[in-house]
């Protein structure tokens, strides 16, 4: 809500109908209609089990996309960085190395909020609005864009909110693309 508050249009899977191939978020990030500046990573627990989180991720960090980790979940409950997405034996080498890049990384980027979650400090959405509205209006001057969308334009908030600690579950876990 935060984001569309501030007229940001941004786009997770909980956008992707039901019956429609989720990978299409993927498009977002890659692809000649990609236009994604920012990769905001929901930090829980299931993130770092998420195959689908980890190949967002991954898709972002080639793109050099800007990447603003937002922690839901208590620091101490994460896994360390040994422990998130873990290797198993059926890993191609392609896999593993696309797991060290994207916990290397993920972990050298400060979380938003510096402490606890944001469902301690909830000011913390509003900084996050604000961030993300700045690195679009900076990557619109840099390259020579500056689109003039008006409030009719911006897409329609999912009906929950992105950021209602209700919508998550043992099985949730996203990223949303700005």
């Amino acid at each position: 809500e935060a984001l569309y508050r501030e007229g940001v249009d941004c786009f997770s899977g909980l956008h992707v109908p039901p019956g429609k191939n989720w990978k299409i978020y993927n498009l977002r990030i890659e692809g000649q209609n990609a236009r994604a500046v920012v990769l905001i990573v929901i930090q829980t627990v299931e993130l770092y089990s998420s195959n689908a989180c980890l190949e967002e991720i991954h898709l972002a960090i080639k793109d050099n996309l800007t990447i603003i980790p937002v922690r839901f979940d208590k620091e101490e409950d994460l896994p360390k960085k040994c422990q998130q997405w873990p290797n198993n034996d059926k890993d191609s080498e392609q896999i593993q190395l696309m797991k060290n890049t994207v916990r290397d990384t993920l972990g050298s980027i400060n979380s938003l909020p510096a402490r606890g979650t944001v469902l301690s400090y909830p000011s913390a959405l509003e900084q996050l609005a604000q961030q993300v509205k700045n690195l679009i209006r900076d990557n619109q001057r840099t390259s020579g864009v500056m689109e003039n969308a008006s409030a009719d334009d911006q897409p329609s908030p999912p009906s929950n909110s992105f950021f209602s600690p209700g919508l998550f579950s043992a099985y949730d876990s996203f990223s949303i693309i700005v």
